[in-house]
């Protein structure tokens, strides 16, 4: 399949980032071992609200990584996802399948979605968190998936924008195949995507 050299220019980009978010969340988890431990040492870990604070304190003393730079990145590869082809969106999700932290990563993407629809970022920021969903291709964590994809809808909710064509326009930009384990393709799943299907 031929890659479209502004699809090619996101490897080197998707790789260098990548490789900096696994070196951010292996720093994340150092720093929230440590605090797990104290609270192990005082008796607190059965607090919820200490591990929340702790898990707060680790976060802070990791700083932010990449976030940031890969948050941009991403918003570039939706918006080119969203006005590819059929071939190239399909290089895109296996682009971004070779990038496993940034892939992982990705259910929190659609939760910054809905955060930006909720401060006004009306149908783009709908379209850009579906894009995400296209582009995971339903090979995550599908509770996370639901779960970003209940909050984005019930953000668009909140700021009147009826996201139900969305999933309809974004759904057939989606892959029709059936992943392994799981009883629906992509497609046929942002077709059908509503709520109450998903509690």
């Amino acid at each position: 399949m031929e890659v479209s050299s502004e699809l090619e220019a996101f490897r080197p980009r998707l790789r260098a980032l990548d490789t900096r978010l696994a070196a951010w969340q292996e720093q994340v988890k150092v720093e929230l071992d440590a605090e797990f431990a104290k609270l192990n040492k005082t008796g607190e870990m059965h607090s919820a609200a200490r591990q929340q604070e702790a898990a707060r304190l680790a976060l802070a003393r990791a700083g932010d990584g990449p976030r940031r730079e890969l948050n941009g990145t991403i918003d570039e590869l939706c918006n080119l996802y969203l006005k590819s082809d059929a071939a190239q969106r399909a290089a895109m999700r296996s682009l971004v399948r070779e990038n496993e932290h940034i892939f992982h990563d990705l259910w929190g993407y659609i939760r910054r979605a809905a955060e930006q629809v909720r401060a006004g970022g009306g149908e783009l920021w709908c379209r850009f968190g579906l894009a995400v969903v296209s582009i995971e291709d339903l090979l995550g964590d599908l509770t996370d998936t639901v779960e970003g994809l209940k909050d984005l809808q019930n953000a668009a909710a909140e700021q009147g924008v009826d996201i139900a064509p969305l999933l309809k326009e974004v759904a057939a930009l989606s892959s029709n195949q059936t992943q392994p384990g799981r009883d629906l393709s992509t497609q046929e799943f942002l077709q059908s995507f509503t709520q109450t299907a998903h509690r």
